[in-house]
């Protein structure tokens, strides 16, 4: 799966179970910013608005969790969290992203929906 940034200068690429490498592009360059291995598998990747001063966010979906992370292209550092889900274990399929940048839909193979907010993340 993969995103491209909302100013379009970047795009999180993640492969497929076998590998589960994420990668950032620099879209203007063509070259790698930063990558890392997953731990687990990643259905659906979406970029968010940044808060707290990080650059760039996004937020991936996978078989056991919702992950955001902040990426500063600059230097390449990421770091990732977790939102507190507390009892609520789903597959995550698909993330849309809300229309005023508040919100993200996380849909699951039951049909579920939750809901996280783009504030107070990385």
């Amino acid at each position: 799966c993969l995103a491209i940034s909302l100013d379009e200068k970047l795009m999180v690429t993640v492969g497929t179970r076998k590998d589960n490498k994420l990668i950032i592009w620099d879209l203007t360059s063509g070259g790698i910013i930063t990558r890392c291995k997953l731990e687990a598998d990643v259905k659906a990747v979406t970029f968010c608005p940044a808060s707290g001063g990080a650059k760039y966010a996004f937020v991936t979906a996978g078989e056991t969790a919702c992950t955001f992370y902040s990426v500063d292209p600059y230097n390449g550092v990421m770091s990732s969290e977790k939102p507190q889900c507390g009892q609520l274990k789903r597959r995550y399929t698909c993330l849309l992203l809300s229309p005023d940048g508040e919100l993200i839909l996380a849909g699951t193979e039951t049909g579920d929906v939750a809901t996280f907010s783009t504030g107070n993340k990385i």
